[in-house]
């Protein structure tokens, strides 16, 4: 678990391979598992309410989780009728993973905030953060720690209200998200 500073930034330098299904978009973004354990759907319903504010936004979901796992997603999407709005990639390549942060408005780092993860340092902040994106985590120590001193997003409550919230705040004032 770590960034590879030298291949971030080799990579900072060529041309993004562009994704063409988010040209005119805000967009979110969010790498990592999908697995059942994450509780990804809440990203899912973030997205429904920052929807509700902002026309033009997609939810793109970089990475994979067995098929049953990515069903109960493909279902959250449904239900929540945002299925124009979300983007699954799938496994990729670390480097194409990397072109989608450049890419993003927004990157996501929800941690469902139980007692056993509070030890753990999500590398997915870090990641962000290197390639100078503003980031929305909820209030778990290491990312608190990490947005507080960086200045580089919110670390807000782990509730769908929350997220969209900051989310929202930071597509409405693209040079507050900027400096971040």
């Amino acid at each position: 678990m770590g960034l590879d500073f030298e291949a971030s930034a080799s990579i900072q330098d060529r041309v993004v391979e562009k994704d063409p299904r988010l040209e005119g978009k805000k967009v979110l973004l969010y790498v990592g598992t999908m697995v059942r354990v994450r509780k990804i759907d809440f990203l899912i319903r973030v997205l429904a309410l920052v929807s509700k504010q902002i026309d033009n936004v997609v939810l793109v979901l970089v990475g994979d989780a067995p098929k049953a796992d990515m069903e109960l997603l493909y279902r959250e999407v449904e239900a929540a009728g945002v299925k124009d709005k979300v983007i699954f990639t799938g496994f990729i390549a670390m480097e194409k993973a990397w072109d989608y942060i450049r890419q993003a408005d927004v990157c996501l780092s929800p941690f469902r905030p139980i007692f056993v993860l509070n030890s753990t340092s999500p590398t997915k902040v870090i990641e962000y953060l290197a390639f100078g994106r503003p980031v929305v985590a909820n209030d778990h120590p290491e990312q608190s720690l990490m947005l507080n001193e960086s200045g580089g997003g919110y670390a807000v409550p782990y509730t769908e209200n929350d997220f969209a919230r900051a989310v929202v705040a930071l597509l409405k004032d693209p040079a507050r998200a900027a400096e971040m």
